[in-house]
């Protein structure tokens, strides 16, 4: 046979076992079956248990690896809120000097406006009480008093002998007392006169003097707003629910607008401090960091300086606020 040849191909009933050490007989063939497929089981055994292994493996490093980026983002959340710039979404104390000029940004004239729904002062009596007990303390002299006659019925002020007790005297106690706030509407009646024989054009009164005349907010509603804003520290949005307690509606995009204008018309008042404190000898002052959303030329994320300013002459101290854009600036902002 040439040795190019190509062998034909064997038949499986051909093989002889004993060429393998097994027995032809038909219970060696059952042994050398089962040796195979136990040996066969053995493998996908390991095959199933070594992907299994993996599998675990794969899935216990997912899950640390996600338990290490959570705890990662707590911490930067941490260091976040105690280190961090604080951004409030809701009205709080960090919008305190520019929560007007962000609220006001996309209003208009006609924003001025609010929608609105359709006492003599008493003489003062001489404070002659008795002592007060334990470590109360009087209440001041200068409030006033409103006195509330408890009197003892009639039929009562007859003694048992028949004759009509005389008053000898009474008992004064005093509880302090707060109004809570009115709201009420002002309304400005100008008369007008004009003469019978048209001979002269009619007059009309004049128009009382208004901080915001555009507006139909009084002067003391003004001056209760920016002492709430300013000096108790009450955002506009507190306020604005605290009106619609009383029924009357006003957006606290309106209060911001009333705000920047009683600003504006203070503005003579605030020259007038600065000149005082510029001449005086000694100035203070002290800076916070804070920032300002919608600043001309400025990111909104980069920081402002309120700078608080004391002096003045003895005996007339001028605080001043003013922000500024950079921290070294020496004037502040108008």
């Amino acid at each position: 046979m040439p040795a190019h040849a190509a062998l034909p191909p064997a038949n499986v009933l051909d093989i002889d076992p004993a060429r393998f050490g097994i027995s032809g007989s038909a219970e060696g063939l059952k042994q050398f079956t089962a040796a195979i497929a136990a040996r066969l089981g053995a493998d996908i055994d390991a095959q199933v248990q070594a992907r299994l292994q993996q599998e675990v493996a794969r899935q216990v490093e997912e899950q640390l690896a996600q338990r290490v980026q959570v705890i990662y983002e707590q911490l930067l959340l941490a260091r976040r809120r105690m280190f961090g710039p604080s951004s409030e979404a809701h009205a709080g104390q960090s919008r305190l000097f520019d929560e007007a000029e962000a609220l006001a940004a996309d209003t208009t004239a006609a924003d001025e406006a609010a929608v609105i729904p359709p006492a003599a002062p008493r003489e003062t009596p001489a404070h002659g009480g008795p002592k007060a007990r334990g470590k109360r303390l009087a209440l001041p002299a200068e409030l006033p008093r409103l006195d509330i006659v408890h009197d003892v019925p009639e039929a009562e002020r007859t003694c048992a002998c028949g004759t009509p007790m005389v008053e000898i005297g009474q008992e004064i106690s005093e509880q302090l007392d707060i109004v809570p706030m009115q709201i009420r509407v002002l309304r400005h009646i100008r008369k007008r006169y004009a003469c019978p024989g048209g001979e002269q054009a009619p007059v009309t009164a004049p128009v009382p003097a208004q901080v915001l005349p555009k507006s139909n907010a009084s002067n003391d509603l003004l001056v209760m707003l920016l002492i709430m804003k300013y000096v108790d520290g009450l955002p506009l949005a507190r306020f604005e629910h605290i009106l619609a307690r009383a029924g009357v509606r006003v957006p606290r995009q309106t209060l911001a607008r009333w705000v920047i204008g009683a600003a504006r018309a203070l503005q003579p008042l605030h020259n007038l401090m600065r000149d005082t404190l510029l001449q005086a000898p000694v100035l203070h002052l002290d800076e916070t960091v804070v920032q300002v959303l919608k600043e001309p030329d400025k990111a909104a994320t980069s920081n402002s300086y309120m700078w608080v300013q004391t002096g003045g002459p003895p005996g007339r101290p001028v605080v001043l606020y003013g922000r500024v854009a950079a921290a070294h600036c020496c004037a502040a902002a108008p």
